[in-house]
């Protein structure tokens, strides 16, 4: 075995074994040593990627798609390298790829969701995501990333019972709570809505928006003396 294959295999083994920082030193050992296969620069894009090396991947990711352009795994990384660049039509064009070539692929589905969504196209982000869920592994955040692109274009309905489905599976997410309760604060529905922040204020009691929200909702209901403790409760955590 050539010294450019042991190293290329350490660095598949380190990836495996999710030691990202161990691929990337062995990924680029192997380089140095000739190897000159795509995969390894694949290897190193993959562990760039997770080690939140956003450019040092799309460097690796080019060079895959370079000399392989229907990799659509490579075009699925590079992909969720954009999107956390924020860069988010180029990130559109590499999942408009991958869905092309792997229709079954739930994560890209949900990607390209994310991309329609950060760029405000909600509908085409409700399209994705219902494909998203349509597949085999259905994710828990298919749910919550659906629901809230179903309030943005104000379908309450539909955005209550996405992310209802999305805190029966994971009940810690305060953000969730907070927009059940403007779900039903829009349908006057004051009560409930409470009852949201409150749940979202157990679970992230330093989020002086929540306070605020809620103070305004106890006034709502006339419940003063309440409303009196969060504003005092929202002013002690001083201005934001």
């Amino acid at each position: 075995m050539k010294k450019w294959e042991e190293y290329a295999a350490e660095a598949l083994e380190a990836m495996e074994e999710d030691k990202y920082e161990e691929g990337i030193e062995y990924a680029t050992k192997s380089i140095k040593a000739g190897c000159k296969e795509p995969q390894i620069y694949y290897i190193r894009g993959f562990c760039n990627l997770q080690s939140h090396n956003f450019d040092a991947s799309i460097k690796d990711l080019d060079i895959v798609i370079d000399k392989d352009k229907k990799n659509y795994l490579a075009r699925s990384l590079r992909g969720m390298c954009f999107i956390n660049k924020t860069d988010y039509k180029k990130a559109l064009k590499d999942f408009d790829f991958s869905v092309k070539h792997c229709k079954d692929s739930n994560m890209d589905y949900y990607y390209r969701g994310i991309c329609h969504s950060y760029m405000n196209n909600y509908a085409l982000a409700i399209k994705d995501l219902d494909k998203a869920l349509e597949t085999e592994m259905v994710e828990d955040l298919f749910y919550r990333q659906r629901g809230f692109c179903h309030y943005c274009l104000q379908h309450l309905k539909e955005a209550k019972e996405d992310i209802l489905h999305y805190t029966t599976l994971v009940n810690t997410d305060a953000y969730c709570f907070f927009v059940l309760s403007k779900i039903e604060t829009d349908q006057k529905n004051y009560h409930e809505a409470i009852k949201y922040i409150s749940q979202a204020i157990y679970l992230d009691g330093d989020n002086q928006g929540y306070y605020i929200e809620r103070m305004k909702l106890y006034l709502m209901t006339d419940q003063y003396a309440k409303s009196k403790v969060d504003q005092e409760r929202s002013m002690s955590m001083g201005l934001n």
